[in-house]
């Protein structure tokens, strides 16, 4: 088994692996493709290779003190072992989020040090539900409602901000501008006031995952997630031709939401919430 870095992935002989990857199955492998891409100097990956083939890999993305860490395939103890690994856990961050695609490797995450050592409620599993949908089964609903963000609009960044905090989320004016160019987010105004958002994770060929969607509690149950969520959901499906998100197994109205846009389930995976 050989045990690679980020920084030997760009040659002839394992980028064309990654990519087979993706192509194979793209919503596991997106954010490795996405990260190693877009976010390069936020990414660190520790992948094995054996037989001419991707066995297994960390893939660890950081910003600020927030951390994401997806864990695939299915000889990933060896590389949990690695000292890099149990080094960066023993950091101080604010948020960390496990995706685990193995379900055997959840008590193996559960156990390295940092995880074990936070005790009480600051620790979550969760079930989430990976949904996708394509040009064919897509049903739009009221996207016309739905209003596309500006980051040089000052009152949009604004409310932008104020939703955010209503979130347990709060941001500066600067992450805010960012967030809303990057991520593409539509929202609802209702007099005036933003009361539900939406945005996109990430932009591939061909996988377009979209996320943050969030809806001001005064103002639930009117059909303004659906909303912008379809109107995020149709500019996927206009440039990428499938669109993806996820959400928790426990969340029925979002599912039912999302089911009526028509998206499907199409995997389960679990996710350890770190706080």
């Amino acid at each position: 088994m050989m045990l690679a870095r980020e920084s030997d992935l760009f040659n002839d002989v394992l980028w064309p692996k990654v990519w087979d990857l993706y192509k194979r199955d793209c919503i596991p492998h997106a954010y490795l493709i996405y990260d190693l891409v877009y976010e390069y100097d936020k990414t660190k990956v520790l992948l094995s290779y054996n037989e001419g083939e991707i066995k297994s890999y960390v893939l660890v993305w950081r910003s600020g003190n927030h951390i994401a860490i997806h864990l695939w395939g299915k000889e990933y103890r060896e590389v949990l072992r690695q000292e890099f690994i149990r080094n960066l856990l023993r950091e101080r961050f604010e948020e960390v989020v496990f995706q685990i695609h193995e379900p055997t490797a959840i008590n193996d995450v559960m156990n390295l040090p940092r995880t074990s050592e936070i005790g009480g409620n600051q620790v979550r599993v969760e079930e989430f539900y990976d949904m996708g949908v394509t040009e064919q089964d897509f049903q739009a609903c009221e996207p016309m409602i739905a209003t596309r963000l500006n980051y040089m609009n000052n009152e949009h960044v604004k409310s932008f901000m104020k939703l955010k905090k209503i979130q347990g989320k709060p941001i500066n004016e600067l992450e805010a501008s960012e967030m809303i160019k990057k991520n593409l987010y539509h929202g609802v105004f209702v007099n005036n006031e933003l009361v539900s958002i939406a945005g996109v994770y990430l932009r591939l060929r061909g996988c377009w995952i979209i996320g943050d969607v969030f809806t001001h509690p005064n103002h639930r149950g009117r059909g303004y997630a659906k909303a912008v969520t379809s109107a995020v959901t149709q500019k996927a499906l206009d440039i990428s031709g499938n669109s993806y998100l996820h959400v928790r197994v426990d969340n029925s109205p979002a599912i039912n939401a999302y089911t009526r846009l028509g998206y499907k389930a199409l995997s389960k995976k679990t996710w350890i919430l770190i706080h």
